[in-house]
């Protein structure tokens, strides 16, 4: 899979963008779902990873957390061979981005960066 170079329109114009990105982002959809503490209890959500590295994701949503807010995280990844096993990956992280949808699209989006994925579950093999 080719990663995104993570460069924007303003580097395209010559320039000089900081690059943030420590690491790889792959474009894979999952399902995902995800909470956060809100002021009075748990606040849910869930979308689809529009990309995914081994330090966050970015999510599209139509529920975005606030910036800096802790969110909990989980990935549903599907197999990746015929007859292979799902993978449910989990991580706790801090949204550092929201992105409001643009006139062409349905959802926005934000972007979570954390201490890396642990793997949470794997499902039975798949018919």
């Amino acid at each position: 899979m080719e990663a995104f170079a993570g460069r924007t329109e303003i580097a395209a114009r010559g320039e000089h963008v900081a690059e943030l990105r420590h690491a790889v982002r792959y474009p894979i959809k999952a399902p995902v779902v995800f909470a956060w503490q809100g002021p009075v209890g748990w606040l849910r959500g869930d979308g689809i990873t529009r990309d995914i590295s081994g330090k966050g994701a970015y999510i599209r949503t139509s529920t975005c957390p606030p910036t800096g807010v802790t969110v909990e995280i989980e990935i549903f990844l599907p197999p990746i061979a015929v007859g292979g096993k799902s993978l449910t990956v989990a991580t706790t992280g801090q949204v550092v981005r929201i992105e409001q949808p643009a006139a062409s699209e349905m959802h926005g989006g934000f972007a979570v960066l954390g201490d890396g994925f642990g793997i949470v579950y794997f499902a039975s093999k798949t018919n």
